[in-house]
């Protein structure tokens, strides 16, 4: 019998193509959930994502317990989770319910129709200047309304931003890796019609936010790989322990780099696990160096010097 109707937003992340086939041909069969929910791909360029719907619209009393079967299934068998939102509509109202990790949340919406149309449109301006709203689809680009304007015209802009995607393959079938954002110092949400801007903060929304837009693009190999090598060679070259590149200093002999004291904000960085006498471990360290340093470029006053300076020891380097 039914009990409401539901609009669903709900949906799977496989970890591979293989995983996917497998996951969707034992859906069909073994029917999770009660058999109240289909699952099909979103769109080709999104090759990891599993669409989970309801049929009908139409959903029973018990859809919270077959929700949850179903996300127990796909963690028993995949280690995969249930994520998503749907909306319901049901005698007592409409409510917003949303599914993470194995819990399932709701939130009423009927609070709404106690306001009139001016302050529900002030609520909603509010509620837009103060959360970035919720892609409509897992596959498509993330839409924010700039707070500012009020246009829909927030783009994310990576500047400085050393991004890397592992694809590789396990027995013969091709594991897809998500983008792994090692530095983004100067990225952020832009407004391309006003001009406002948001820096990008490290934190699991932003993080969110950037690998999603990200995994749609072409991703961009490891940046300012000349300036590594030079570094590499000539410290090889040299033996000497210190170097100096961009206001920045590396101590070999520590593993340690220091950004410029008049920089405010930016730490030392240590690598405790490497060993600079070995060549990989110490083109690690002259790529991270490089990164951190040229990254900081638009902090320091123009024209940056990009000289790289060797000294045997680091108290014989200029600060």
């Amino acid at each position: 019998m039914s009990y409401g109707s539901a609009y669903s937003s709900l949906f799977v992340i496989c970890k591979t193509v293989k995983q996917r086939d497998e996951l969707l041909a034992r859906f069909q069969k073994e029917k999770p959930g009660q058999g109240e929910f289909i699952a099909e791909l979103l769109s080709a360029s999104s090759p990891l994502y599993i669409d989970i719907d309801f049929p009908s619209g139409e959903v029973s009393r018990n859809l919270d317990n077959y929700l949850l079967e179903l996300d127990r299934w796909l963690y028993e068998n995949f280690n995969l989770r249930l994520k998503g939102h749907w909306q319901l509509e049901v005698d007592d109202g409409d409510f917003r319910c949303e599914i993470a990790e194995g819990k399932i949340s709701d939130a009423a919406l009927n609070w709404l129709k106690t306001y009139t149309v001016e302050q529900i449109n002030d609520i909603r301006r509010y509620a837009e200047n103060m959360y970035l709203p919720e892609s409509t689809s897992v596959s498509d680009d993330p839409v924010f309304i700039c707070p500012s304007c009020k246009t829909r015209s927030i783009e994310v802009v990576m500047t400085d931003c050393i991004v890397s995607e592992e694809i590789h393959y396990q027995n013969g079938e091709l594991v897809y890796g998500f983008p792994k954002i090692h530095d983004s110092l100067n990225s952020h949400y832009q407004c391309s019609n006003c001009g406002w801007r948001l820096p990008v903060t490290p934190n699991p929304v932003d993080d969110g936010v950037l690998e999603k837009w990200l995994r749609q693009r072409p991703q961009t190999p490891d940046a300012f790989p000349d300036y590594a090598e030079e570094m590499f060679k000539l410290i090889r070259k040299t033996g000497h322990q210190a170097v100096k590149f961009c206001n920045w200093r590396l101590d070999l002999k520590v593993k340690r780099s220091m950004p410029p004291f008049f920089l405010p904000g930016l730490c030392p960085t240590t690598y405790p696990d490497a060993d600079p006498s070995l060549d990989d471990d110490l083109r690690m360290i002259c790529q991270d160096f490089v990164r951190h340093a040229l990254a900081s470029e638009c902090c320091q006053e123009a024209p940056l010097d990009k000289t790289i300076y060797m000294a045997s020891d680091i108290s014989e380097q200029e600060p």
